[in-house]
Parts: structure tokens; C-alpha cells; sequence
């Protein structure tokens, strides 16, 4: 009989245990769940908030989507400006990985003239994408359109998204000028 009730004994402290364990870890997933949750509202209201005052349009992704594209775009002094997030996924199985970004494009306006080309070769111009490569690492420029892609994440705060857009689109201003650039042959 005492076997009997050393038995129920360690039986009952398993259950208890158990419910211990078990309560622990739906208290866990709540409190994870309510973090993701005010940090994704946070972003979204960071986001808003730049896309309100740079006078873009903004629709919040599905925040429990860890791989939904964010995307703000419009007209910025007569530029089309779009700023997203994107995901790249690497690996596969344990080796799995996503690495976050965020790209600004800012688009130059095209000409009347078809054949006017924005000519990057002179040295006004040459000095402005090298000031603008001291700050925007891998600045891209082409004749239509000035990009930059920042790593490490989607940036969350109102005025670095400002900052950039307002930069990158201050570049685009003084490299696109009036589009009264030469559309001579070189």
C-alpha cells in the first residue's frame, strides 16, 4: 500500500509538473506574440508617418508575415520615389536563413525630348555621386533612375527614412537638373 501511494505520489507531481511546463510556454508564446505585434504596429506607424509627410502612399503589410513586402511610393518634387523592403531567403533546413532590406529608387522624369539623356560624365555631376557614395554605400546611378539598397533590415525609424529619401532625392534634383541635358551622340 505505501508503493501504492509513493506511486500516486510521483504520479501527481508529473501532473503537476506537466501543467507547470505546459502554462510556462503558453505564457511564452503570449508574451512573444504581444511583442511582434506592438513592434509591427510601431513600424507601421513609423512608416505612415514618413509616407504622411513626404506626401506618399503607404498600405501596411500583414505584420505576422516575416517575408511581406513594405511599400511606399509617390511623387516627390516632381520624382517617383519608392522606398520597399525585401526579403531574401537562403539556405535550406537548418542552414535557413532571411536577411532584410530596404531599396530607395527615386526615378528621374522623363523629357519631352526623347532622345535627352541625363549626362552624368561632367564633374559637377561626378562630384555629387561621390558625395552622395560617402553616405549611401553602393549608391547606384544610371540615366533614368538613382537607387540604393540599405542591408541589415527594414529600417524603422521616421526620420532615417526621411533622411534618405530627402537625400537620394536632393541627389536626383541637382543630377537631373531641368533635363535640358546634352542628347548629343557620344
Amino acid at each position: 500500500m505505501d508503493n501504492l501511494n509513493a506511486l500516486m505520489a510521483r504520479e501527481t507531481v508529473g501532473w503537476v509538473m506537466l501543467c507547470l511546463y505546459l502554462g510556462a510556454v503558453v505564457v511564452f508564446v503570449v508574451v512573444m506574440l504581444r511583442k511582434i505585434s506592438r513592434a509591427g504596429k510601431k513600424a507601421i506607424a513609423v512608416w505612415e508617418e514618413a509616407a504622411g509627410e513626404l506626401g506618399l502612399t503607404f498600405k501596411p503589410p500583414n505584420i505576422f508575415n516575416p517575408v511581406a513586402i513594405w511599400v511606399m511610393q509617390g511623387e516627390v518634387a516632381g520624382f517617383h520615389v519608392k522606398v520597399q523592403t525585401e526579403t531574401e531567403r537562403s539556405g535550406y533546413g537548418d542552414n535557413r536563413s532571411l536577411s532584410h532590406s530596404t531599396v530607395f529608387c527615386v526615378t528621374f522624369p522623363t523629357s519631352s525630348n526623347p532622345d535627352a539623356k541625363i549626362d552624368l560624365s561632367t564633374k559637377e555631376r561626378k562630384q555629387q555621386i561621390q558625395e552622395l557614395q560617402k553616405t549611401h554605400e553602393g549608391v547606384v546611378v544610371t540615366d533614368t533612375e538613382l537607387s540604393w539598397t540599405r542591408a541589415g533590415g527594414g529600417v524603422k525609424v521616421s526620420k532615417e527614412l526621411l533622411g534618405h529619401v530627402t537625400e537620394l532625392t536632393r541627389v536626383a534634383f541637382l543630377l537631373a537638373g531641368h533635363l535640358a541635358t546634352s542628347s548629343e551622340a557620344k
